[in-house]
């Protein structure tokens, strides 16, 4: 009898679910919230569904926990480009970094400075739709919060890949 390589795995799938749970709680409780301004770690266990499954699902992941966001009270508008910038936080890492078995530091730096400025981006963009010029008061905490965020995601990143996920990918080879 063949093995199915399929990706939709009860392991893959519990895995997946597990990162948006993860992101979901990092995004809505363990958050520094102002009206313009948000310092969370969400980004990460997406970039990491992104990275091990794929842009399909990391996008698919972003969305995901942007939709829960909003069934929470008090945390999220609705569907905008909130959710775009989410969505983003899977895609791209997981177009430069997917089915690499081994990461550079420099390929992580790089996929975690696009991803950075693409999100950014996306949000300064939706900050303005929502509040005119107004949002540009606290722009340059949310420029320090970037700056601070870029070592830590790729500190947690480059940990995370070596440590975990290079196992699980070989474990589920193996299998």
């Amino acid at each position: 009898m063949q093995k199915s390589k399929s990706l939709f795995t009860t392991q893959s799938l519990t895995r997946v679910a597990i990162l948006i749970a993860m992101s979901f709680l990092l995004k809505s409780f363990f958050v520094l919230t102002l009206p313009s301004y948000r310092f969370t770690f969400y980004d990460i266990p997406l970039m990491i569904t992104g990275i091990m499954y794929g842009p399909i699902i990391g996008g698919l992941s972003g969305l995901i926990v942007d939709w829960f966001n909003i069934l929470v009270p008090n945390y999220a508008t609705g569907f905008n480009l909130f959710t775009l910038s989410s969505m983003m936080w899977g895609i791209i890492p997981g177009l430069l970094l997917f089915g690499r078995k081994e990461l550079s530091m420099a390929r992580i730096i790089n996929a975690v400075l696009i991803t950075s400025i693409v999100a950014f981006s996306i949000n300064t963009y939706q900050l303005y739709l929502f509040m005119g010029s107004g949002f540009l008061a606290e722009l340059p905490f949310r420029v320090a919060t970037l700056l601070i965020k870029l070592p830590l995601q790729v500190m947690v990143l480059d940990i995370l890949f070596k440590r975990v996920i290079v196992w699980n990918l070989s474990f589920v080879k193996q299998r």
